[in-house]
Parts: C-alpha cells; sequence; structure tokens
C-alpha cells in the first residue's frame, strides 16, 4: 500500500507541477486482435458479420515482439491483453512467452472459450506466462449467459475454464459480468457462484452506450442494455449495495465498492450534454488521467488517449514511447484545462482509477470523498 501511495505523491507531482509530462506510463493495454469466436450482443467486434475475420491488418508477431521489447526498455512491467479474444491468435503462445523473458506481467481477458481445452503443457505455459486471468460471465443462468454472448454452450464453457485454472494452480483467476437490463440483479447470486468455483476477484463493470472501439460504430443493441430509467437504477444501486454486503459475508473481493459512488449518475446520464460526473454527490473537482498513465494500442498498432477517442498515432510508424510522448501532448494539456471531449460522457472503462484520481489530486475540492475513499484503499 505505501508503494501505491508513493506512486500516487509522484503522479500528483507531475500532474501538478511538471506540465503533466510523464516519464513512463504505469500499464499498457493492447488489444492483440480483432478476432473473436464469440458475439456478444453488446459488442461492436461481435456484430461483425464474420466475427473470426480480421477488421484490418493486424500487428505482425514481429512487431509485437519488439513491442514487448520497448515496454521492457521503458519499464513498463504491466500489459493488459483484450481482444476481440486473445487466445484466437496462433501465436499468443509465442507473444507470452516474450513478456515473460521480459518480466513483464500479463494479465489476459479472455471468454474462456478454449482454456479448458488446452493440453496439459499449454496449460502450464498459460499458468507461468500470466499474473491474472480474466474470465467474462455475464449470468448465473447459463441460457441467458450464452444469450449475451451469442455462443450457446458458453457459459458451460467459460465455467469449465475457470474450474480448470483454479485446480491448475493459476495465481489469479478472476471473472467480469458486464451489468445490462438482463442481468442487474443477479449480481449478489453472481458472488457466491464464483466463490463456490474458487474464484479470487469478482468484477462488475458498466457498459458505455458508445463504441469501445474508436474504429467502429457502436452496437445498436446497446440502447436497450443500458439501465437508464430511474426505478431500474435505484434498484440496480441496490443490488450493488447487497453485492457489498454478501461479499463481505463470504470473503470475496470485488470491484463494486469503486462502482458505488458513481454508478446511479452514470446510468441516468450516460450520453447526455449533462456529464454524469456533475451529479457525483461530494465530488466537485474531476479529472481525467487515462492519456498521462497508461497506453492503449489497438490491433491495427494504433495508439489511443483512451477506449473511446480516436486514434493520435501508430507504432507502426514510429517507436512507442516517442508516439506516446508527443502524439498525446495535445490531448492531455486539453484535459488538464478541464476541457472534456463528447466521448468522457459516457466513459465508463476508466472512470473506476479516474474516480480515485480525482479525489487524491484534488483533496481540497473533494473533500468528503477523499476520506471515504482513502479508507477504501487501506480496507483493499
Amino acid at each position: 500500500m505505501l508503494k501505491a501511495f508513493a506512486r500516487l505523491a509522484g503522479f500528483y507531482r507531475d500532474y501538478h507541477f511538471n506540465g503533466g509530462t510523464m516519464p513512463s506510463p504505469s500499464t499498457l493495454y493492447l488489444n492483440i486482435t480483432s478476432r473473436c469466436n464469440s458475439r456478444c450482443v453488446y459488442c461492436e467486434i461481435g456484430r461483425k458479420t464474420d466475427t473470426l475475420a480480421p477488421s484490418g491488418p493486424e500487428l505482425s508477431t514481429e512487431r509485437l515482439l519488439q513491442l514487448v521489447a520497448e515496454m521492457a526498455e521503458w519499464g513498463i512491467r504491466l500489459l493488459v491483453l483484450g481482444g476481440g479474444e486473445p487466445m484466437v491468435r496462433p501465436d499468443i503462445f509465442e507473444f507470452l512467452d516474450a513478456c515473460r523473458q521480459h518480466g513483464i506481467n500479463v494479465s489476459l481477458a479472455t471468454n474462456g472459450l478454449t482454456i479448458a481445452r488446452l493440453s496439459h503443457d499449454r496449460l502450464e505455459q498459460l499458468k507461468a506466462t500470466t499474473s491474472n486471468v480474466q474470465v467474462s460471465l455475464d449470468s448465473v443462468a447459463p441460457e441467458k449467459h450464452d444469450a449475451l454472448r451469442g455462443v450457446p454452450g458458453g457459459f458451460r464453457q467459460a465455467v469449465a475454464s475457470l474450474e480448470t485454472m483454479v485446480n491448475a494452480g493459476f495465481p489469479d483467476v478472476s471473472t467480469n459480468m458486464v451489468i445490462t437490463t438482463d442481468n442487474w440483479d443477479e449480481i449478489p447470486e453472481m458472488i457466491r457462484f464464483v466463490k463456490g468455483i474458487g474464484v479470487r476477484f469478482a468484477r462488475f463493470a458498466v457498459m458505455a452506450p458508445i463504441s469501445i472501439f474508436p474504429t467502429m460504430k457502436a452496437a445498436e443493441s446497446k440502447e436497450a442494455l443500458l439501465p437508464k430509467d430511474k426505478e431500474t437504477v435505484r434498484k440496480l444501486y441496490g443490488s450493488i449495495i447487497e453485492g457489498i454486503r454478501v461479499a463481505k459475508e463470504v470473503g470475496m473481493a470485488t470491484s463494486l465498492e469503486s462502482l458505488e459512488p458513481w454508478v446511479q449518475a452514470y446510468h441516468l446520464y450516460a450520453g447526455s450534454d449533462d456529464f454524469f460526473f456533475r451529479h457525483i454527490d461530494g465530488l466537485k473537482r474531476f479529472g481525467c488521467f487515462i492519456p498521462f498513465r497508461e497506453v492503449i494500442i489497438d490491433y491495427e498498432g494504433n495508439i489511443l488517449p483512451c477506449s473511446y477517442l480516436p486514434p493520435v498515432g501508430n507504432i507502426a510508424e514510429a517507436p512507442l514511447k516517442e508516439t506516446w510522448q508527443e502524439s498525446l501532448r495535445p490531448v492531455r494539456e486539453r484535459l488538464r484545462q478541464g476541457r472534456f471531449y463528447r466521448e468522457c460522457a459516457s466513459c465508463s472503462c476508466h472512470f473506476p482509477y479516474n474516480y480515485d484520481y480525482s479525489v487524491f489530486l484534488f483533496p481540497a475540492r473533494n473533500i468528503r470523498r477523499l476520506i471515504s475513499t482513502a479508507a477504501k484503499h487501506v480496507r483493499s
């Protein structure tokens, strides 16, 4: 915890007194492919005619291995790997091995459709090359999960993969549930269910009404799947509060305490001209810090300011460090001035981090939230 506060103090210094210039990002997010073997109803990739066909030219194995070396040289030690579905890339194990050789911790997000079918050697290789594997699980009801994710039998395969990894002694196995109008009432039950499997952490994510792939049009189904009427949002909040209680009862770590302060405002105002973060009780000053702290790269090598804004550069055309530091300067300066983009009104992927950073970096304005947020981190 002391290391975390030390990093926060360093970021406070760089953000307020060093013009927002960061020596290096802490995390790199890489969507390694646009191919996927799921057809999730709320995902832009899942709405493609052929989800197993790439959406465009993807980074070559050679460039990916070079990227790993650049990360290590720059001091980036955490890679969050997503897609599409990372496990459909033929070179995924070669890439993971390179990360291990360079001392990079990999957090892998997967739909879990293939892991239970891996050979013993491949399973051991996956265990040795990842620090965390997160499996998507959108319902405790098999038929509902399969409908949301577009794969008959997907629930059975995802649960089998979770059980396989837990039994194989993977260091950290977690789940992720995207909250929709179809499953918001399952939060407490999901916690009990995955606890019974042996999962260590249950993540719950809200769904953005805009595309999380800036080069793709938003999935049309998102409008109907986003809880937004007042009564449903009130009940959703109650489900989260009950989930927090159940998590404490069964001894389960979750992301619910990070959602609780802002989830109601988000669902009532997300995507509107009235930015939802203006309606969070006790949050008087908000800032976005993702372009200062993280690198986000898509399957074509585009560097993105965040998951919602369009590309500002490409690592196929220039080295990672140069592209990240220089191409994002205008974005950083605009955000430092509090001039948010239209897409910021729908931010969900990054908002839990931005919320915490806002509280700590503007403590005088957010004093009410500072105490509760600090207490939350001490408990965790």
